[in-house]
C-alpha cells in the first residue's frame, strides 16, 4: 500500500478517529464480514504478523511494529468520519489508500517516528494529527509529551531569541544616536534617499557594521578626526567595541575632540584673519611641520591694530617652523600659506 503525507491541519479539521474502525465505525450498521481491514506489521528482523483491526496490532511487540502496511478490501465502507477527513483533504470519500495509509501509521510503534528524535515543525503537525485519528494509540501519551516538550523548548529559545534581538536592536540604536544623534520618526530624511524610518535606520547600521570591518574604521590614513568623524567613529564602536584597532581608534578620537576644543575656544587656526578677543585668544602661537613632511613656503603673518596699521609682520621663504606674538592689544592677525597656528 502506498503511503501519502497527510496535511494536518485537514486531518484535524476533519475530527477522524479510527479507533475500533474495521469498516463502518461505531453506530454504523455492521459491515460485511469480508470488509475489515488487513494490516501486516513487520519486525526489524523481516518477521511478519497479519492482523485485522488495529486493536490487534497495538497488542504486538514495539519490534514487530516496527513498519505497518494496510490493505482495505473495495468491499471496505468507510466510517462517516472516514468521509469527512477525505472531504477535508480534497480526496473522494472511498479514497481507500488514505485512509489505509493512516491506519498503517496509527499501527506503527510511535506512530512510525524515533521517539528521540527533535522533530521540525511540520513533522510535530503531523504526529498531533495522528494523535487525533487514533487518540488510543499505545504510545500516544508518550508521543504528546515529547510534543509539549519539545513544544515548551521551542517557546523558550523563541523568547531568548525575542530577548537577543530586542538587546542587538537597542545596542544599534545607540550606535545610530551617537554616530548621528537622536532620529526623528517625523523628519528622518533631509534628502529624499529613503522611504521610511526604518529603511533609513537600517541603511545606517549597514554603514556602521561596514566601517567596523575596516581598519581603523575606514581612516587607516587619517591623522585627525573632523566632528563628524569623531561621532561616527564613536557609534561604529558602540557595534564593535572589540575591534582590533579599538585602542588606536579611540586615542585618536581623544585628539581630535583636544584639537577641536583649541580651535572653539580660539588657541588653534588656520591661514586666514581674525579678531583678536574675538576669535582668537593673544599669545605665542606656533606653526610646526614635522621635518619629515613638505616645509611649507612663503609664509606670511602680521598683526595689526584698530586702524589697519601693521604692528608686527613676517615673511618666511621656506622653513618648517614658524612663530608669532599676538598681543592683547592687538586688533587682528592675519596669516597666509602658513598652516596651522597652535598656542604655546
Amino acid at each position: 500500500m502506498r503511503r501519502h503525507v497527510i496535511a494536518p491541519a485537514l486531518l484535524l479539521a476533519a475530527g477522524l478517529s479510527l479507533v475500533g474502525c474495521a469498516g463502518g465505525g461505531g453506530d454504523e450498521k455492521p459491515a460485511k464480514e469480508a470488509a475489515t481491514p488487513t494490516i501486516t506489521c513487520e519486525s526489524s528482523t523481516g518477521e511478519a504478523k497479519t492482523v485485522q483491526s488495529l486493536e490487534a496490532a497495538w497488542e504486538l511487540s514495539d519490534d514487530q511494529r516496527f513498519h505497518c502496511t494496510t490493505e482495505l478490501p473495495e468491499s471496505f465502507e468507510p466510517a462517516d468520519s472516514d468521509k469527512a477527513a477525505m472531504v477535508a483533504l480534497g480526496e473522494s470519500e472511498d479514497d481507500l489508500d488514505t485512509i489505509g495509509n493512516l491506519y498503517s501509521l496509527c499501527a506503527m510503534y510511535n506512530f512510525n517516528n524515533d521517539p528521540g528524535e527533535d522533530l521540525s515543525g511540520d513533522d510535530r503537525d503531523l504526529l498531533n494529527a495522528y494523535a487525533e485519528a487514533c487518540p488510543d494509540q499505545p504510545e500516544i501519551e508518550s508521543v504528546t509529551a515529547a510534543i509539549s516538550k519539545q513544544d515548551a523548548e521551542a517557546e523558550k529559545k523563541a523568547k531568548a531569541k525575542e530577548k537577543a534581538e530586542a538587546k542587538q536592536r537597542a545596542l544599534e540604536d545607540k550606535a545610530i544616536e551617537t554616530a548621528y544623534g537622536e532620529q526623528d520618526d517625523e523628519d528622518y530624511d533631509d534628502y529624499g534617499l529613503y522611504d521610511s524610518p526604518e529603511e533609513e535606520r537600517t541603511s545606517r547600521i549597514e554603514l556602521l557594521s561596514d566601517m567596523c570591518k575596516e581598519s581603523m574604521l575606514g581612516y587607516e590614513e587619517q591623522e585627525e578626526f573632523s566632528e563628524s568623524q569623531v561621532d561616527e567613529v564613536s557609534g561604529a564602536l558602540v557595534l564593535c567595541p572589540d575591534h582590533k584597532d579599538a585602542s588606536k581608534v579611540k586615542k585618536l578620537i581623544k585628539t581630535s575632540r583636544a584639537i577641536q576644543e583649541q580651535r572653539d575656544n580660539g588657541t588653534r587656526f588656520t591661514d586666514g584673519t581674525y579678531r583678536v578677543g574675538d576669535d582668537i585668544q593673544p599669545g605665542t602661537y606656533v606653526v610646526q611641520v614635522d621635518e619629515d613632511e613638505t616645509a611649507f613656503s612663503g609664509c606670511y603673518w602680521e598683526r595689526t591694530d584698530a586702524n589697519g596699521n601693521i604692528i608686527d609682520n613676517n615673511f618666511i621663504n621656506s622653513g618648517f617652523r614658524a612663530q608669532a606674538i599676538v598681543g592683547a592689544s592687538d586688533y587682528s592677525f592675519s596669516s597666509n600659506e602658513c598652516g596651522e597656528w597652535v598656542k604655546q
